[in-house]
């Protein structure tokens, strides 16, 4: 049992106005409407904490089968229609496949101007409102990759970058 749940639990004994579930036919209607509608949302959120510890353990197998490289900071310029410079920092972490990390690091020493060349071409064309929110944000790691993984194809080295991941972004 998660302790997620047991926590549910705990709080939902200490808001119902009777001991056991057993005893429900005590309880007026109205209290028993909004018992009903509580024991329901228990069962909603047992499933999404099943939902997340699935994810959980998927992320986990993911992750011992990769490693990362580590590629650094890049600050580039937004598309702003206001007079104000609008820019992004980003500190940057490639996962590639476990074993891969050194080969890929010295690739990446090797093809750093281009690599920060297509960050600045996607984040060009990028306005502060294309970078709100976690789905925006996702895009951007899914258009770098892909700008990544197109640069390194050039190369002879096919799909080297599993994921993009930030260590830090800040957009000003």
């Amino acid at each position: 049992m998660s302790i997620l749940f047991c926590l549910v639990v705990a709080y939902a004994s200490t808001i119902l106005p009777f001991s056991s579930v057993s005893n429900i036919q005590d309880v007026s209607a109205s209290e028993q409407e909004n018992t009903e509608a509580l024991l329901e949302r228990v069962a909603q959120l047992e499933l999404k904490i099943e939902q997340l510890e699935e994810k959980l353990e998927a992320i986990s197998t993911a992750t011992k089968n990769t490693g990362q490289v580590r590629f650094g900071e890049v600050i580039a310029n937004l598309n702003d229609d206001d007079r104000m410079s609008r820019y992004i920092k980003m500190s940057i972490v490639f996962t590639v496949k476990k074993g891969n990390e050194k080969p890929v690091a010295v690739l990446v020493d090797q093809v750093r101007p281009q690599l920060r060349d297509s960050v600045y071409l996607v984040c060009a064309e990028k306005r502060i409102e294309d970078l709100r929110g976690r789905k925006n944000v996702e895009i951007l790691r899914s258009q770098l990759r892909h700008e990544f993984n197109s640069r390194f194809s050039k190369l002879g080295h096919n799909k080297l970058i599993e994921d993009v991941l930030f260590d830090e972004i800040n957009i000003q």
